[in-house]
């Protein structure tokens, strides 16, 4: 079980590693993350490296050309990231490496996302029933 709510469901871990310029690695991370929520598991996204700017204090969360009539902006990955969230609460978790993101100068939206450290990656890793890398990590 995930932790993360009380239904018995399998517990997914994927750790994503990639370049904020590199929006097909992201589109995979979010299609496979919706994939596994729908198809009943309890998913974990691990940020990590250049990813974590996704998670970052200072980005914007405007997504209205995916969630509204508004076609002016562009999404950005952490507004779709807390879309994500919002879609299925209770069964996707997205923890920020503080590591990462505090080695390139920014911190964690707090309000958005769990921060999590490298000294206790191995909780998430044991928790998890099985785990997927996508980028360079």
């Amino acid at each position: 079980m995930s932790g993360i709510d009380s239904v018995d469901r399998p517990s997914i871990l994927i750790v994503s590693e990639f370049a904020p310029y590199q929006t097909n690695l992201f589109a995979l991370v979010a299609e496979t993350t919706c994939a596994l929520v729908s198809a009943g598991a309890s998913v974990t996204l691990w940020m990590c490296g250049f990813s974590t700017m996704a998670c970052s204090s200072t980005t914007g969360t405007e997504t209205s050309p995916l969630l509204s009539l508004d076609k002016s902006r562009p999404p950005t990955m952490k507004g779709l990231l807390v879309a994500l969230r919002k879609q299925f609460l209770g069964c996707l978790r997205v923890v920020c490496c503080a590591e990462c993101s505090g080695e390139r100068g920014y911190s964690v939206d707090r309000e958005h996302f769990t921060v999590g450290y490298l000294a206790h990656y191995s909780r998430y890793v044991e928790e998890a029933d099985k785990i997927y890398y996508l980028g360079r990590a």
